[in-house]
Formats: C-alpha cells, structure tokens, sequence
C-alpha cells in the first residue's frame, strides 16, 4: 500500500470511526492543536451526513425533532458513506431502524422510512415511455391480447398499516400529525413525468398490481377480471375502467409481446 492511499484510510478511519491515527501526520502552525482540529473537521462532516439524511427523510425528522442528529451519528456509525454520491447514503436507513440496532423501534417509525425511502427511490428510478391513451385505444380496438404488461420502473409497493402517508403530507408543509393506526393495506408510489404519486390500493387492484409486479400478459389480466364479474361485458368494461385509471397516471408499460415477460 503507498503512503497516499495508506494516509487516506487513516482519514477516513478518524472521520468514521474517531480512530487518531493519522493525527501524528497532519501539519498545524506553532501552537495549535491537530486533535482540536481534526475534530472541527469530523463535526463538519457528520453535519452533512445528518442534513443528508435529513433531505431524505424529512418527515422522520420531523416527527423525531431533537433526538435526530443523534440517530443519524448513531446510523452513520454502523453504514458509513461509501458511494461518492449522498443520495445512496440512507438506502439502509429504513433497515438500520427495524434491526433494533439502537433499541425497539416504533413500528410506524419504520413505515415511515420505508414510505420516505420509496419516494425517493421513485423519484430516481430509470424512466420507461408508459402506455399512453393511443396506445390503450389501439390495444381495446385490435384485441390485443399478446401484449405484455409490466408496471412503470419507478413503481414502490409498501405494506403499511400506520398512516405515514398522512404523515408525511403534513410533514411537507411543516405540519406535525400524531400517528394512528390504519388498517393494513398495499400502497403504490411511482412517477409521472417529475411528479410523484401515492395512493391507497384496494383488495382486487392491489392483487392484480402484485401480479403486474412480474408481468403479465392482457389475455391473462382481461381473465382474471372476467371471473369477478357476472357477464363478460361486465367484465369487459371493468377492465376499460381499470387499464384507462392505469394509464392516465403513467402506471403501466407496454411490451411487444409475452415472450419479453419476466415471468409470463
């Protein structure tokens, strides 16, 4: 190892883990101190740490107030930064919370980072061309069945039974919400454009996104929603109903045919 890349580890060491080694290396005027120093410069770099985490939790942060910085020195402490962009840096975040690293943590606690974590995930996800009104209009008229669908990238499904997405809604405008209990249910968070979205899904669409989650093919989903209906009409216009609420929100995403299914 050379004496650069040797003198970096120390740095990293005293900045992530207190170690001293490297303070017999470090050059000061006459007179001051290198352990004061290095600790001026460990403060400043946990501050951005913790305002990272902050961004990217913002909710959270505010429902935790003062006890904040102290969890996120504790959370920087077990998954210290290792990718030259922030934005990885509170991947683990929401995990870190439900380890009980740092005792038991509130359940809606951990709901909350996940929710937070899946928008920003959403938010940077790659960007597909989702099925538009054209292409659903060309699909109901040629009885396109082979056509695969899968949902949009940038799609987040959360199981959450606290009402974080309440929660951070207020959060946004700087409002505190107590947390309450809800009856549990599947969520979606995903992108449109630079827009996010979050909503509450019911039982039958959220069994039918669960299985779009794999891909799916429009004979297999038109099936499905047929057998829930009393008449194939019925049927028929549920799944209109249901493909035009998918599209108008940028939910889904075309693919040629079954074969480019993940799983068909």
């Amino acid at each position: 190892m050379s004496a650069l890349a040797r003198l970096l580890g120390d740095l990293s060491e005293a900045l992530q883990q207190s170690r001293p080694q490297i303070l017999p290396a470090l050059r000061v005027p006459a007179g001051a101190s290198a352990r004061a120093r290095l600790d001026i410069y460990c403060e400043g770099y946990f501050a951005r740490l913790c305002e990272t985490l902050r961004a990217d939790y913002p909710a959270f942060a505010l429902q935790l107030g003062e006890d904040f910085p102290a969890l996120a020195l504790a959370y920087s402490r077990t998954h210290p930064s290792r990718h030259p962009d922030l934005r990885h840096f509170g991947a683990r975040f929401p995990d870190f919370l439900a380890s009980g690293a740092i005792g038991p943590a509130r359940r809606w606690r951990v709901q909350l980072a996940r929710l937070e974590r899946a928008c920003s995930e959403a938010f940077d996800a790659a960007d597909r061309v989702p099925l538009d009104a054209d292409g659903l209009g060309a699909l109901l008229a040629e009885g396109s069945a082979e056509l695969g669908l899968v949902l949009h990238p940038s799609v987040r499904r959360l199981r959450l039974s606290w009402n974080v997405a309440a929660l951070r809604a207020d959060a946004l405008q700087g409002r505190l919400l107590s947390p309450t209990r809800e009856t549990p249910a599947d969520w979606l968070v995903w992108r449109q454009g630079q827009r996010l979205h979050l909503r509450r899904l019911d039982g039958e669409e959220a069994r039918l996104v669960r299985r779009l989650e794999r891909g799916w093919s429009v004979s297999g989903l038109l099936m499905r929603i047929w057998r829930l209906h009393p008449s194939s009409a019925a049927g028929t216009q549920a799944f209109a109903r249901q493909m035009e609420a998918w599209v108008r929100t940028g939910l889904v995403c075309a693919v040629p045919d079954t074969d480019s299914l993940p799983v068909r």
